[in-house]
């Protein structure tokens, strides 16, 4: 599903949607104070930048925010709120998180981290450990 949005991730964690038809920004804004509010607090961390933002394939009200320091979520636009989070940490520090991809079903992705390697999620259902591959 394409929609006609722009989605411009800035150094403080913020996320501004721009209509590319119109070439305007749209007054819905993703604040990154907002986000953490809907974050548990084990998740909680400096998330830093965004680095990397990617809509779901099957709903536009939905996507991946992927910051800086670790931490990936699943914005909800719909409810304003964090369907689920994410954290990537190695065993002795958070992992810089560089990339987000969904796979075509959406019910799974995988990030790419600064140090080359990149690590499977599965979105719905039981929790599983996030599968490292490198």
């Amino acid at each position: 599903m394409k929609t006609s949005r722009l989605y411009l991730g800035t150094e403080g964690g913020n996320i501004y949607l721009l209509d590319i038809n119109s070439f305007e920004l749209q007054e819905y804004i993703i604040y990154q104070d907002v986000v953490m509010q809907s974050v548990q607090e084990e998740s909680k961390t400096n998330t830093g930048s965004v680095e990397a933002i990617q809509e779901h394939p099957e709903d536009a009200n939905k996507i991946l925010i992927g910051y800086k320091k670790g931490l990936v979520v699943l914005w909800n636009h719909e409810r304003c709120s964090v369907q689920a989070a994410f954290t990537v940490q190695s065993s002795d520090q958070s992992q810089e998180v560089e990339s987000v991809s969904w796979h075509s079903d959406g019910t799974k992705f995988i990030s790419a981290h600064s140090d080359g390697s990149l690590t499977k999620w599965t979105v719905e259902g039981s929790p599983e450990i996030p599968t490292s591959l490198t």
